[in-house]
């Protein structure tokens, strides 16, 4: 039950939410479920505040340990390169070129450099090619033969003719 002073209800201070707020990101590191919190609140807490109050407390609690996380993940990966830069110096200056080939991989792996990285090149180049014939007959205006001249250099490295391209069957080119 929400607190009452002569029948009006009283409302909680920030700094009083915030308390509140830091107990439940307590509770919720130590493993406590939201069943767990609510019998806890109700038993061991003066708050008398309603489940929809505790739901509220409970979701800034989360967005707490979610921003917290986040900047501890970027501070913890800053660390980690700095301590394996100092470790590949170390290494380096001792000649231990097998360690500094692990350090190297191993920062390939935090820093994910060894993702693949999404370019046209899985496309078929002949797709490619008539996507751009496409663009140029639709934004240039050009005509099919014009289009066709200036996709010319990239069909010959491709050793591919202009046999798949569209035939030239607009009419109002000629």
């Amino acid at each position: 039950m929400p607190k009452k002073k002569n029948g009006e209800r009283i409302k909680n201070t920030d700094i009083e939410i915030d308390k509140r707020v830091d107990l439940l990101v307590s509770l919720i590191l130590q493993g406590y479920s939201r069943r767990d919190i609510l019998g806890y609140t109700g038993e061991s807490t003066d708050w008398n505040v309603c489940e929809n109050t505790i739901d509220s407390y409970l979701a800034q609690a989360r967005q707490i340990i979610q921003l917290e996380s986040k900047e501890r993940r970027q501070y913890h990966i800053g660390e980690t390169v700095l301590r394996l830069g100092l470790l590949f110096k170390k290494s380096f200056e001792n000649d231990d070129y097998k360690n500094c080939l692990s350090i190297q991989n191993t920062l390939i792996k935090l820093l994910a450099l060894d993702a693949p990285v999404k370019t046209n090149e899985s496309k078929d180049p002949r797709i490619i090619i008539k996507e751009k014939y496409d663009i140029l007959r639709i934004t240039k205006s050009l005509t099919h033969q014009e289009a066709v001249d200036q996709l010319r250099p990239a069909l010959s490295f491709f050793y591919y003719d202009d046999s798949y391209l569209p035939d030239n069957t607009d009419k109002s080119d000629e």
